[in-house]
């Protein structure tokens, strides 16, 4: 960093009165602080940041003299190597501000496969935290369980389900994706007869004995009600009459409020049922006669209702979690449990080419190949021509980080902001735009603005 750039920075926060997500600035008179371990551990959970030492916060940030800047620096690369894991490689370097000498580390993010950094003398799940905001927030053992997974491919789909065999599931589906499977990838399956086609496909696995009984996965997909097993998952469908979720003037709490069970098939349609069972639909009389318009485009919402079930984690902290569709007077929420999976980022949702899988056989629920980010155009208002990608507008605290598109408006609302472990999709509808709020009907031949014809 070039002492310019430092100055820049620090007459930024003087401006700001107040760290920022990825600048932390510690007094450091009498020594390291303890709490500097929990901010590298949080810069590299995140998306890195920059240490400054020797500022005074309280004073304006004014220099606050340090004794011994040389050995400030050496603790520092020494705390970075040896008290977190996995090490921490710094750039750390002294620089002159306002005739003082400051210690500058910038701490750089680390690969998903590599997290999380933690602090040893507290452990894994006391010592490692996330930046949010100004400050650092210590991780839950289920947000380091989630972190741990991505090291890797999850494998909690090919999880043996105790208790369970071939007549658990449904024969019709188990004839349907055998057969799929036979004529979509002959190379894999054609030759193979009906259980070996299962054992292949990971739709039934060894128990300790070494018999065939169900994965997960599974009876997921094919079982005939796997909820009495696994009571939670499922997905819950609320038609709230106010914006907020209140109860409306009259004293109604819901409009429609019903639990969807079933294999992963069966909720996908009874879920899109109730969806549209709440939509509103207004009639266009066009050249070749009366045409139905939805509020919500139908192929956008079973590609969102389709990858929240697909898609969710399967881990044993998370089959407790439903998944939760919220219809709002003016916006659509679809949250699942687990987070955004593999390459794909916030700042990377919409982009081509970026595909990532959370379970390993996912075309086992979905009835076809699905990968979040694979087919971002399918969110999209199938109208509109010239589709744009999203970018990332950031947020305060508390508040959702919102990726704004011309044609999408996709919140990533978590727990705290940047949080990769809850991913809450907000669909909300813009007026005029591919998804809109209570989208207005415009005679034939009028693009919406924003759009083109088509």
């Amino acid at each position: 960093m070039l002492d310019a750039e430092l100055a820049e920075i620090v007459a930024n926060l003087r401006v700001l009165g107040t760290d920022i997500a990825d600048v932390e600035v510690k007094n450091s008179h009498g020594g390291l602080p303890k709490s500097l371990r929990e901010t590298l551990s949080a810069f590299s959970n995140t998306r890195g940041g920059v240490v400054i030492l020797g500022l005074d916060e309280s004073r304006g940030f004014a220099p606050a003299g340090l004794s011994n800047p040389a050995k400030n620096a050496a603790d520092l690369g020494s705390m970075c190597s040896s008290e977190m894991e996995p090490p921490l490689r710094p750039l750390i370097g002294v620089h002159q501000f306002e005739g003082e000498q400051v210690v500058v580390a910038e701490i750089p993010e680390l690969d998903p496969a590599q997290r999380p950094c933690f602090y040893t003398g507290a452990g894994m799940t006391k010592g490692s935290f996330v930046r949010v905001s100004d400050g650092d927030r210590r991780l839950s053992a289920y947000e380091v369980q989630v972190m741990l997974s991505s090291r890797g491919q999850p494998r909690d789909d090919e999880q043996a389900v105790p208790g369970t065999t071939i007549e658990d599931l449904v024969p019709a589906s188990v004839d349907n994706l055998v057969a799929r499977l036979r004529t979509n990838r002959p190379y894999a399956f054609k030759d193979l007869d009906h259980l070996a086609v299962l054992r292949r496909a990971k739709v039934l696995v060894p128990d300790q004995d070494g018999g065939d009984t169900v994965s997960l996965a599974g009876l997921l997909a094919l079982g005939s009600y796997h909820q009495e097993r696994f009571p939670q998952l499922m997905v819950t469908f609320v038609h709230y009459p106010t914006i907020t979720g209140a109860q409306s003037a009259s004293g109604e709490r819901f409009l429609d409020n019903v639990a969807l069970e079933g294999p992963v098939p069966v909720m996908v349609r009874d879920t899109l049922a109730a969806i549209r069972r709440n939509m509103s639909r207004r009639a266009v009389i066009a050249d070749a006669g009366r045409q139905d318009i939805w509020e919500y485009p139908e192929t956008a919402l079973r590609e969102a209702v389709v990858n929240a079930l697909v898609h969710r984690d399967l881990s044993g902290s998370a089959r407790g979690t439903q998944i939760q569709v919220e219809m709002y007077p003016d916006r659509l929420v679809i949250k699942n449990p687990g987070g955004l999976f593999g390459p794909v980022t916030v700042d990377s949702l919409g982009e081509d080419g970026i595909s990532s899988a959370r379970q390993r056989h996912p075309h086992q629920a979905a009835g076809r190949r699905s990968a979040a980010g694979r087919d971002p155009d399918r969110l999209r208002e199938p109208r509109l021509r010239h589709p744009r990608h999203a970018r990332l507008t950031a947020h305060r605290r508390h508040e959702p980080a919102t990726v704004r598109g011309p044609d999408l408006f996709l919140h990533c609302d978590l727990p705290e902001p940047h949080s990769p472990f809850r991913r809450h999709h907000h669909v909300d509808h813009c007026p005029g735009r591919a998804w809109a709020q209570r989208q207005p009907v415009r005679s034939p031949g009028h693009p919406p603005r924003g759009g083109s014809p088509g």
